[in-house]
């Protein structure tokens, strides 16, 4: 499943690494660049007043190792796809988890006593 992600999902368009998902503070080329960094042991940098174009050739492989490391709740939870377009979803999931079924399914407007 990781590995389709690769063959499937290129690098996002410069309009779609500038979202930012609810549940994250940073744009999205900037989480992706990061974690990077982070995973390869190279300094941490500050992305402030950057763009991704300044970084172009550091997304691409950045990309692919950010899709290797999320994991299937991640991926479910920050992005959206639509055929071989990934977008980061624009607002929170809720999530309900309970150990009795009747409560995953939520109405809206319904109160959990």
């Amino acid at each position: 499943m990781y590995f389709n992600r690769l063959a499937k999902f290129k690098l996002p368009s410069e309009h779609a690494l500038l979202e930012v998902h609810p549940a994250r503070e940073n744009p999205l080329w900037v989480d992706v660049l990061t974690h990077y960094r982070t995973s390869t042991g190279l300094p941490l940098q500050s992305y402030e007043g950057c763009s991704p174009a300044d970084f172009s050739q550091d997304l691409v492989p950045a990309w692919e190792a950010y899709l290797k490391y999320c994991s299937w709740w991640e991926f479910a939870l920050l992005f959206s796809a639509k055929g071989n377009v990934l977008r980061v979803k624009p607002e929170a999931d809720v999530v309900i988890v309970s150990p009795m079924p009747r409560l995953s399914r939520h109405s809206e407007g319904a109160v959990l006593a």
